[in-house]
C-alpha cells in the first residue's frame, strides 16, 4: 500500500508482497464476503468480510499487528492520509482498524475479520487494506497445503491507499473464471461495438446490490444521489466489469487481459479512476458479493 513516507512505503510493500504466489490453482487461504446491513438481525451497517481457516488465522493476525507497529512508526504520515491522528488498534475483544472499525470473530472453523462501512471512508479502506494485505502475504506461504481445506482460492486483491488515489488490482483464478464464462454464455453474443461488448450484461442483482448498499454507507452526502452509477456486469466471453461513479472508475477483466489466456489460467484485472477511498469500498463490496455467489454456486 502507498502513502506519503517514502521509508513507511518500501517496508509496507515488503510486508503485503512476502509470499505472495501466481500458481494455478493454489488451495484456499482468504476468500471475501459481503454481508449486508440488516436491522431486524443487529447489523446496523453492511460489513465486507475476510474469511480465514482459523488455523491459519494466527499468521494473518502476526502479519496484521506487524503492519500496526509501522504504521505507529508512520504516525504523520497516517495522520496525513486519514486527515487526523489515529492508531490502528488491536484489542482483546476483537475490535481492531481505525476507529476500531473492525470486528474479528471466530465460528465453525474459520475467522471472519468484519470491517463496518462508515462515512470515514479513508479508515475503513486502509484498515480493509491492512488486512487483504495480510491475507494475500499468508498466500503463498500456504501453497500446496491441504491440511487445512480442500477450496480453492478464487481470487486475490490488492487495494492500494495515498492521498492521491486508491487503485486496486488482482487475479482471478480459473475457478472463478469458469463460474464467470458460464453466467457470461447465457447471453448472446454482442453484435457490433455495443455497449455490451465492453460492459457486459448484468451480473446477478446481489453484486449491485452489495455496491449501491456500500455506497451509500461510504459515500459523502452530496454523493449518495449517484448510487444509481453503480454497475455490475459480465462480458459473454466472462470478462467482470464493476464501476461506480466517476469518470470511468471501475474493476474489470480488460480485453487485453483476457486475450489469449485459457480459462484454465489465472488473469490479472485492473482499474481506472479509483480517485477516492470510497470508490475503492464500493468496488471491493462488488467483488466480495460476487465471490460469495461463485462460493454459493460451487457448493
Amino acid at each position: 500500500m502507498r502513502l506519503l513516507n517514502e521509508h513507511c512505503v518500501s517496508r509496507l510493500n515488503l510486508l503485503s508482497q512476502e509470499g505472495t504466489t501466481m500458481d494455478t490453482n493454489p488451495v484456499r487461504v482468504y476468500g471475501l464476503s459481503f454481508v449486508l446491513a440488516q436491522l431486524d438481525k443487529g447489523i446496523k451497517r453492511p460489513r465486507i468480510v475476510c474469511v480465514v481457516d482459523a488455523t491459519i488465522a494466527p499468521e494473518v493476525d502476526r502479519r496484521i499487528q506487524l503492519t500496526r507497529d509501522l504504521y505507529a512508526q508512520c504516525a504523520d504520515a497516517i495522520a496525513c492520509y486519514l486527515r487526523e491522528s489515529r492508531t490502528f488498534q488491536w484489542k482483546n475483544d476483537g475490535r481492531f482498524g481505525f476507529r476500531g472499525c473492525g470486528v474479528r470473530t471466530e465460528s465453525g472453523g474459520e475467522v471472519y475479520y468484519a470491517v463496518e462501512l462508515s462515512g470515514r471512508s479513508r479508515q475503513v479502506a486502509l484498515t480493509l487494506t491492512t488486512v487483504i494485505d495480510a491475507c494475500t502475504a499468508v498466500l503463498g506461504a500456504q501453497a500446496g497445503n491441504q491440511t487445512t481445506t480442500n477450496r480453492q482460492q478464487l481470487l486475490v486483491v490488492r487495494p492500494s491507499c495515498s492521498s492521491e488515489d486508491h487503485p486496486v488490482t488482482g487475479w482471478v483464478y480459473p475457478a472463478l473464471r469458469k463460474w464467470l464464462a458460464q453466467i457470461g454464455k447465457q447471453f448472446p453474443e454482442p453484435e457490433g461495438f455495443g455497449l455490451e461488448m465492453f460492459r457486459g450484461f448484468a451480473l446477478p442483482p446481489a453484486v449491485r446490490e452489495a455496491m449501491v448498499q456500500a455506497w451509500n454507507a461510504v459515500a459523502p452526502r452530496r454523493a449518495r444521489r449517484f448510487r444509481s452509477d453503480c454497475y455490475a456486469g459480465v462480458t459473454n466471453t466472462g470478462r467482470f466489469q464493476l464501476a461506480c461513479m466517476g469518470n470511468s472508475c471501475d474493476v474489470s477483466i480488460y480485453p487485453e487481459m483476457a486475450d489469449r489466456i485459457g480459462e484454465d489460467q489465472p488473469v490479472v484485472f485492473g482499474c481506472h479512476n479509483l480517485d477516492t477511498s470510497f470508490q475503492l469500498v464500493t468496488l471491493l463490496a462488488g467483488l466480495a458479493a460476487m465471490h460469495d455467489l461463485a462460493v454459493k454456486d460451487a457448493g
